[in-house]
C-alpha cells in the first residue's frame, strides 16, 4: 500500500469512527425523538455503509489480483446507491424542518418532487453502472475509467443542488439560522467537493464533505436541543410558580370571611338548643379549617377519598345551616384515583354559594357524581339553582373566577386534567372534571406523592382521635344538666 493510499485509508477509518461516535449519541438521547431525528439517523448510517463500502474498494482498487473482481463491482454497487440515497434524506430532513414552523407550499412539494425525481433516475444508472458500464467501469488492473456519460452523474447532482437551495432560500423564514447553515453545508460543501473531483478524480474530497456536513448538522441539533431545554426548565419553573400562587390563591379564597362568620353564627345559635350539634359542628368547622391550611404544604395530588371526606365536612356544615333547604345526592362508583387537593369542594362551594342561596325560600338540590368511562374519571357536580353566565368565568374577576380557574390550572399540571363549567340562567349549572387514568405529575413523583399523602393520613388520624371523647362526652354532660331548662327552650321557640 503506498502512503497516499495509507492517507486515505486513515481519513476513511476516521470519518468511520467519527460516525460512529455520533450516532451512539443520538441514539442513546431519549430528547432525540422527533421525525428529523429518525432521517438523521438515517443519514448516519447510510454514510456509514458508504464510507465502509468505499473503504474497501480503496484496498482492492489498483491490485491487479482477479479475486477483487467481484468484490469491486459489489463495493461500487453500495457506493452509487448510498450517495444518492444520502440526496434523497437531505431532502426528507429538509421538509420536516420546513413542517415544524409551517406548512409545506405546493412550490416546495414540486421542487423537492423533481429533485427526487431527478436523484432516481440518477440512483437506476448508478446502482446499473457496474454492471452496464454506463458511467465507469474496471479494467484488467482493477483501475477505474470513466466513461462519457458520467457527465449525467454530475449534471443530476448540480440539478438537486440547484433545486435544494431554491427549497431553502424560498422557505428561509421558516428556518432558524442554525437550522440553515446546517442544511445548507450539506448542499454546498460536497458541491464544491463535486468540483474537486471533476478537477483530480478523487473521491475523497466529496467523502470528507459529506461526513463534515454530517457533524456540522449534528453539532445544530445539538445546539437547539440545549436551548430547547433550558425554555423547557424555564418554562417548568414558571409553571411551578404559577402552581405555588394557585394553590395560595385557592387556599385563601377558601377560607372566606362569610362562610366563617355564618358558620360561627349557626353554632352560636346551635349552643342554646342543642349542645351536642354545635360540638358536631364545632369539631367539623375545625377539620375544614385545618384541611385547607394543610393543602398549602401538599404539591402532589391526594386520592379522592380525602378530597370527599373535605367535601362532606363542608356539606355537613351547611346542612346544619340549611336544614331540609339544602338536599344532597352521592352518585359514586370509583374512588382509586388521585387529584389536586381541592378541586372538588371549591366546585361544590360555588354551587352552594351561587346556585341555592339564590332561592332562599325553596332550596334547591347538588348531585355528586364520580364515574370511569373509557379510562377517563369523570366528576360532575351539578345544582338547579339560579344558574349563570358562564363568561363570568372569564370576564369578571369574582370568586367564581378565582375558583374555578385555580381549580382548572392545577387540574391540567399535575393529572393532565380539564374542567368544563355548562350553565343556564333559571335551570342551574353542571362542571365537569376529566382525568385520564394514567395522569402526568409535576413536581413530585409518585412515590414522593403517596408517601406524603400516607404521612398525611396519619397525622389526621392522629390529631382527630383525641377529638373523639370531646365530641361524645363534653356535650353530654351539658345536656344532663340543662334537661329542666328544655320547657324554656320550647317556648323559645314558639
Amino acid at each position: 500500500m503506498s502512503s497516499i493510499q495509507l492517507i486515505s485509508s486513515s481519513g476513511l477509518i476516521f470519518c468511520i469512527f467519527i460516525n460512529i461516535i455520533i450516532l451512539f449519541f443520538v441514539l442513546i438521547n431519549k430528547d432525540y425523538n422527533d421525525k428529523r431525528t429518525g432521517a438523521f439517523i438515517g443519514v448516519i448510517a447510510v454514510n456509514f455503509v458508504l464510507l465502509t463500502s468505499y473503504f474497501f474498494r480503496q484496498l482492492m482498487e489498483g491490485e491487479p489480483n482477479p479475486g477483487y473482481g467481484i468484490p469491486l463491482i459489489i463495493t461500487a454497487s453500495i457506493y452509487q446507491a448510498t450517495s444518492q440515497i444520502l440526496l434523497l434524506l437531505h431532502i426528507r430532513i429538509t421538509l420536516l424542518s420546513i413542517e415544524n414552523k409551517a406548512p409545506v407550499s405546493k412550490i416546495t412539494r414540486f421542487a423537492a418532487n423533481a429533485a427526487a425525481i431527478v436523484v432516481g433516475i440518477n440512483f437506476l444508472l448508478s446502482v446499473a453502472t457496474p454492471f452496464t458500464h454506463t458511467y465507469f467501469y474496471f479494467d484488467e488492473m482493477n483501475q477505474t475509467v470513466l466513461q462519457d456519460a458520467i457527465i449525467i452523474s454530475d449534471i443530476s447532482i448540480f440539478i438537486w443542488t440547484a433545486l435544494t437551495l431554491f427549497i431553502l432560500i424560498y422557505n428561509r423564514k421558516n428556518l432558524s439560522r442554525k437550522e440553515m447553515g446546517a442544511l445548507l453545508s450539506y448542499v454546498i460543501l460536497p458541491t464544491v467537493a463535486l468540483v474537486f473531483y471533476l478537477m483530480t478524480l478523487n473521491l475523497l474530497f466529496i467523502i470528507y464533505s459529506i461526513t463534515l456536513s454530517i457533524l456540522i448538522y449534528f453539532a445544530s441539533i445539538q445546539a437547539e436541543l440545549s436551548q430547547q431545554i433550558k425554555q423547557n426548565e424555564l418554562a417548568l419553573k414558571q409553571k411551578e410558580l404559577e402552581l405555588a400562587e394557585s394553590r395560595i390563591a385557592t387556599m385563601t379564597s377558601q377560607i372566606q370571611p362569610h362562610f366563617i362568620y355564618n358558620a360561627l353564627a349557626a353554632i352560636k345559635s346551635m349552643i342554646r338548643v342543642s349542645p351536642n350539634l354545635a360540638a358536631e359542628t364545632i369539631t367539623e368547622f375545625s377539620n375544614y379549617l385545618r384541611s385547607n391550611i394543610d393543602s398549602l404544604s401538599v404539591t402532589a395530588p391526594v386520592s379522592f377519598e380525602n378530597e370527599l371526606k373535605h367535601v362532606e365536612t363542608y356539606l355537613s356544615i351547611e346542612q346544619k345551616r340549611f336544614r331540609n333547604k339544602l338536599n344532597i345526592t352521592y352518585d359514586i362508583t370509583t374512588k382509586d384515583f388521585y387529584l389536586p387537593s381541592l378541586s372538588v369542594q371549591p366546585i361544590v362551594e360555588n354551587a352552594v354559594r351561587h346556585g341555592i342561596t339564590s332561592r332562599k325560600e325553596t332550596g334547591g338540590s347538588i348531585k355528586i357524581s364520580v364515574h370511569k368511562i373509557n379510562g377517563e374519571t369523570i366528576i360532575t357536580v351539578t345544582d338547579d339553582g339560579a344558574g349563570f353566565d358562564t363568561n363570568q368565568i372569564i370576564n369578571e374577576q369574582g370568586r367564581i373566577n378565582v375558583g374555578i380557574q385555580n381549580v382548572k390550572t392545577r387540574l391540567a399540571a399535575m393529572v393532565g386534567g380539564t374542567l368544563k363549567v355548562e350553565s343556564e340562567i333559571g335551570v342551574g349549572t353542571t362542571v365537569t372534571i376529566t382525568i385520564p387514568e394514567k395522569p402526568k405529575q409535576t413536581g413530585q413523583t409518585e412515590k414522593t406523592g403517596k408517601s406524603e399523602r400516607t404521612e398525611k393520613t396519619k397525622q389526621t388520624e392522629q390529631t382527630e382521635q383525641p377529638e373523639q371523647p370531646e365530641r361524645t362526652e363534653q356535650p353530654e354532660q351539658p345536656e344532663r344538666t340543662e334537661q329542666p331548662e328544655q320547657p324554656e327552650q320550647t317556648k323559645n321557640a314558639e
